[in-house]
């Protein structure tokens, strides 16, 4: 007598799984009924953030950082700030590249930028609702807190690379939680991870505890060269920066942790910056706090690499006294914890009509609300609180506002001409806010960064102890250094800092074969010429 026997599916609790309910699983809102009223209803939400964000959408002066870059690479000057020297501004490679595709098809970077942002925030957000939301009313929940948090609204366009850092997060979660028995899983994961660390480094912390359990999950010699294989981009990437700037790391990574500045005082700044973020935005605070909380409630084992992730990636940003940006960095953690919350709130429908509620609720009452029109003469309170931390796109608004485009100071397309450019530039100048100015000026003016983000020699100088602002840390000029940059010819009087300077100097401009750059590469990575360089004074 023929028998079969049927195999019995667990879900990650031990729980068995009917194979109905698994299909239906895979592609969460495909089997609600009505069909069309759930699909309907969501495109409605959906078009009410999407209309949200296109109102409120902007540009950073941080964005014209890289834009200057992009500028001067489709012009032929290489990844340079400055034309005469290769230093690296920007902190995401792969954002970069995104930007300098879409100027290339468009050649009006604002409105090239801003649709890049546009596109990308648009299909995080559908994958997320569509996709990896369990059921309609996650999928409206996760909605609300997009829509009534400031800081997501402000960073889905920015310039910045908050949007690619959504979407990798929301594939990244689509493939651990509903494919995690596609071929080639691990590949696919560690890719992802690949490409999280070339979009912003410090971000992969989100997803290094995801990869460290698959790899233990499917430990062997196989997966370890999988996962090895899928980050040779970012080895390509440090190789190539090694070998073009002379360093591991973007300038603006020397600039903002060679300080000079005590750990404790950036640890209370960080402390700070998260108090700072959530009084801007309390949707971050408490979208935050119950992605944690239900998680640990609910025991969902599953979650907690990611929620280990999102942990480690806060406390990181503390560390290093968190940013001027009110809420910048917390949108990362801020949609790792909705996609918790997906999986762990209750289905009740009072307690998701409440919740929904709730968040719309604080979205429209928070001052100067993202959801409802922000007139420049209606802002409330200071941009700028004590910390420091800034309500970065009202400071902007009147300059880099979408609804104000037809601005004085437009800087769509720059304004200088590349004709007849030479090494040396025409003008030296020195600024605090480099972004939108420096790409105003264009490749004729060498713009000194007093806080050494587009500078290789004041990154790596102690900041001024007395006047630090959180991601400004100002440097004091080294005498002769202005018309060292004008002249061309090493004018500094200090003696050990000219000698510094002129290693440097051979690294950021002299010939890329040069077998002494190459030497000077090697030694300025190692530090043997560190005790050159001035220390910081004790306060």
């Amino acid at each position: 007598m023929e028998t079969t026997t049927t195999k019995v599916l667990h879900d990650e609790r031990g729980e068995p799984v009917d194979r109905e309910i698994l299909k239906s699983a895979r592609s969460p809102l495909k089997n609600q009924r009505p069909l069309n009223y759930a699909t309907g209803t969501l495109f409605g939400v959906f078009l009410l953030f999407l209309f949200i964000v296109i109102k409120d959408a902007w540009l950073s002066d941080d964005a014209y950082i890289s834009l200057r870059t992009v500028d001067n690479l489709l012009h032929g000057y290489g990844l340079t700030w400055n034309i005469d020297e290769r230093v690296q501004t920007y902190t995401h490679p792969l954002w970069f590249f995104l930007l300098a595709g879409a100027n290339l098809l468009e050649r009006n970077v604002y409105f090239s930028t801003l649709i890049l942002s546009l596109t990308v925030t648009v299909a995080a957000v559908l994958l997320l609702v569509f996709r990896l939301a369990p059921s309609l009313k996650m999928a409206l929940v996760a909605l609300a807190a997009m829509t009534a948090s400031k800081a997501f609204i402000d960073y889905s366009t920015s310039g910045l690379e908050n949007p690619l850092t959504h979407l990798l997060i929301v594939v990244f979660a689509l493939l651990y939680f509903r494919h995690h028995d596609t071929k080639r899983y691990v590949l696919w994961m560690s890719l992802l991870g690949c490409a999280m660390i070339l979009n912003r480094m410090d971000t992969v912390l989100l997803f290094l505890p995801t990869l460290a359990w698959t790899f233990w999950q499917h430990r062997s010699w196989r997966t370890l060269r999988a996962m090895v294989l899928s980050f040779i981009p970012f080895l390509l990437w440090e190789v190539f920066s090694l070998f073009y700037y002379g360093f591991l790391f973007p300038n603006t990574a020397y600039a903002k942790l060679n300080t000079g500045v005590p750990g404790n005082e950036l640890f209370a700044q960080g402390v700070g910056y998260l108090v700072s973020s959530f009084t801007f935005d309390p949707v971050l605070f408490l979208v935050i706090a119950a992605g944690i909380l239900f998680v640990l409630v609910r025991r969902d084992w599953k979650s907690l690499p990611l929620l280990l992730g999102m942990l480690l990636y806060l406390v990181y940003t503390v560390k290093v006294g968190g940013d001027f940006m009110a809420g910048r960095f917390l949108t990362p953690p801020m949609l790792i914890a909705i996609i918790l919350l997906m999986r762990n709130l209750p289905e009740n429908t009072v307690f998701v009509s409440a919740t929904i509620s709730v968040l719309l609720l604080i979205g429209v009452l928070v001052p100067n609300s993202r959801i409802y029109a922000v007139n420049v003469d209606t802002i409330h309170g200071d941009l700028i609180d004590a910390r420091g931390v800034a309500d970065e796109r009202l400071w902007y608004l009147d300059h880099t506002g979408l609804l104000n485009y037809t601005r004085t100071d437009d800087l769509s397309n720059p304004p200088s001409t590349y004709a007849n450019v030479h090494a040396l530039p025409d003008k030296v100048d020195e600024l605090l806010a480099v972004g939108r100015f420096g790409y105003k000026y264009g490749p004729k003016e060498h713009v000194l960064d007093t806080v050494g983000l587009g500078d290789p020699l004041l990154a790596r100088l102690p900041a001024i102890q007395q006047h630090w602002r959180i991601g400004h840390f100002l440097r004091a000029i080294p005498d002769g250094y202005v018309q060292t940059l004008q002249t061309g010819q090493n004018h500094i009087t200090d003696k050990n800092l000219a000698e510094y300077y002129t290693h440097l100097h051979n690294v950021t401009s002299g010939k890329l074969f040069s077998w002494s750059r190459l030497a000077d590469i090697w030694n300025l990575n190692i530090g043997t010429y560190n005790h050159l360089l001035p220390q910081a004074k004790p306060q």
